[in-house]
């Protein structure tokens, strides 16, 4: 699955739903819907720490501290591949860095791609993408082919 998808945490997280579909999307799901992981997409100095692999400033980061103490939170992160058993914050931030790092530079990549940006700003793609209706975004030719380009990005990223 790595080589397919060029990443071990995204390999390991499609591997675990697949497999056990209820708890693997239950555990996805703590994961993906936390407010506190959700800053590390939309918080341009978290994402930078992330793509830079900043330990210190991820370390310092009192949503990154919360997180790394959280159990519910660490046991689901642990069940899907984002973290280890290790405890603390900086093993926590040395996860995030393995793991999400890849994938943020992977998609600061494809951001930067012309065809990326013309497709997002397709009003149709742009507003299914807004509405985060799945079921349309399978289907949709655009979506698999920023589907391509991210696994060709992640690939290029674990090179």
């Amino acid at each position: 699955m790595k080589s397919f998808v060029g990443n071990p945490f995204i390999a390991t997280m499609v591997s675990i739903i697949a497999g056990q579909p209820g708890k693997g999307a239950a555990a996805a799901k703590v994961v993906l819907a936390d407010p506190r992981m959700h800053r590390l997409w939309t918080d341009p100095a978290l994402r930078h720490a992330l793509a830079n692999r900043d330990l210190t400033a991820l370390e310092r980061d009192p949503d990154i501290q919360s997180l790394a103490g959280d159990a519910d939170f660490r046991r689901a992160a642990q069940q899907v591949g984002l973290v280890g058993t290790q405890h603390g914050v900086d093993a926590f931030a040395q996860n995030l860095v393995a793991n999400v790092g890849p994938v943020v530079r992977a998609v600061e990549t494809m951001q930067r791609d012309p065809t990326t940006q013309q497709l997002m700003r397709d009003p149709g793609f742009s507003d299914l993408a807004r509405r985060g209706n799945l079921p349309a975004l399978l289907s949709s030719p655009q979506f698999n082919q920023l589907g391509s380009k991210l696994i060709d990005a992640l690939k290029a990223e674990s090179r």
